[in-house]
């Protein structure tokens, strides 16, 4: 079965409008008296990294025009962006985001077991409500690189969202059993193992699937790389040595990714329907196809999707410079400083003119944000909603 990709061009006037549009569609194909799972995958409180607001309040809208409400929300990656993106959402509405959903209860969980030679043989555990439901997923355009030697591979966002939400379930991948100096096969990593598992998760737990990809900006990661603390060292009878269960705690928690080179200006809202009926094939077709529609590869893929609509010419994601060159240190000390002043309390100063305005004070050196949707961008994630003087009258 060949995948259909939906493609919307977004409108800062009527930023909703394309969501809504796209989501309208995929809605459409869900059975009638299922209800619906709505699916964040955040990776970081910034631009690229996660949905947008306007994003959410479109597929909102959707939802309540289709007399689909309330539904089950369900965060992947990192849930306290995903928390927050809820709260952003519908503030520009009559109703909230919050309104519209419910909480599944995460006491009540099923065990369901995969194969074997998906590389894990322990069940993983479901929620229990969730089960016979529709899901939608809500992804950012996101490609992490991953490098198995001297060729670079392209994860897309598909691809990463199936993966984590095999990894949310309980996943975890064998360990390689490659000796020293064998490097693995794309289809042998553990991320594809993940994909894999992650896609066949879904067919046996919903009633069907579709995603939504914000396409407001597209970004590209830098490989993840395992912490000092985390990698196990062999003993004295090369044994791998135990890890305090603190520290095992600590691993765990997700990262926020590094930007690899600066965002792309898509404006674009993409779909993709029957998710769960889609061979892995298929699957992976459509993140290497918008992999090279960005210029991030120049293979011709295979598998394509078919376009329903294609809002004009792709711009080409620029990376940074190439891996042998190490980032300069001014560039080191301007993330440390952006990081840093997103950490920091709201000094004093800010806070009198935050009294003041009305509005929150943004920190120094903020990252950057190309194209229209920027101010948009700052307007809706730290601006704060203030009724009119014409509704107070």
């Amino acid at each position: 079965m060949r995948a259909r990709l939906h493609v919307q061009a977004g409108q800062p006037r009527h930023p909703e409008r394309a969501a809504q549009l796209i989501a309208a569609d995929l809605i459409g194909s869900f059975p009638r008296q299922r209800q619906v799972t709505l699916a964040v995958v955040a990776l970081g409180p910034h631009p690229g990294l996660t949905p947008t607001p306007w994003m959410l309040d479109g597929l909102l809208a959707a939802l309540v025009e289709a007399e689909r409400t309330p539904v089950n929300f369900v965060t992947i990656g990192d849930h306290q962006t995903g928390e927050a993106l809820l709260r952003k959402a519908g503030r520009q509405g009559p109703v909230s985001g919050a309104e519209l959903i419910e909480r599944p209860n995460r006491d009540r969980r099923i065990d369901l077991r995969v194969g074997e030679t998906a590389g894990h043989a322990r069940p993983l555990s479901v929620v229990r409500e969730l089960i016979g439901s529709s899901l939608i997923v809500c992804a950012p355009l996101c490609f992490g690189a991953h490098d198995l030697g001297p060729v670079r591979h392209w994860q897309g966002p598909i691809a990463a969202l199936l993966a984590g939400f095999a990894r949310a379930h309980g996943f975890s991948p064998a360990p390689s059993k490659l000796r020293m100096g064998l490097r693995p096969r794309p289809e042998d990593s553990p991320d594809r193992a993940a994909v894999s598992v992650g896609l066949e998760l879904l067919g046996a737990c919903f009633a069907s699937a579709a995603v939504v990809l914000d396409g407001t900006w597209a970004a590209a990661l830098e490989p993840r790389t395992t912490p000092l603390a985390a990698r196990r060292a062999r003993g004295s009878d090369g044994r791998f040595s135990s890890l305090p269960k603190l520290l095992a705690t600590t691993a765990s928690e997700p990262e926020t990714p590094t930007l690899l080179g600066e965002l792309a200006t898509t404006d674009r809202v993409l779909g993709v329907d029957a998710l769960d009926q889609l061979a892995l094939a298929s699957v992976l077709g459509i993140d290497r196809w918008l992999a090279a529609a960005l210029g991030l590869d120049s293979r011709t893929p295979d598998h394509s999707p078919e376009l329903t609509t294609s809002p004009g010419r792709w711009p080409v994601l620029s990376l940074a410079a190439t891996r042998s060159q190490p980032p300069r240190l001014a560039d080191r000390a301007i993330v440390g400083i952006r990081n840093q002043t997103r950490r920091l309390p709201a000094t004093l100063a800010n806070r009198v003119t935050k009294g003041l305005t009305g509005a929150p004070q943004l920190g120094a050196l903020p990252s950057t944000v190309p194209g229209e949707f920027a101010g948009l961008w700052t307007q809706r994630w730290y601006g704060e909603h203030r009724p009119s003087l014409t509704g107070r009258r």
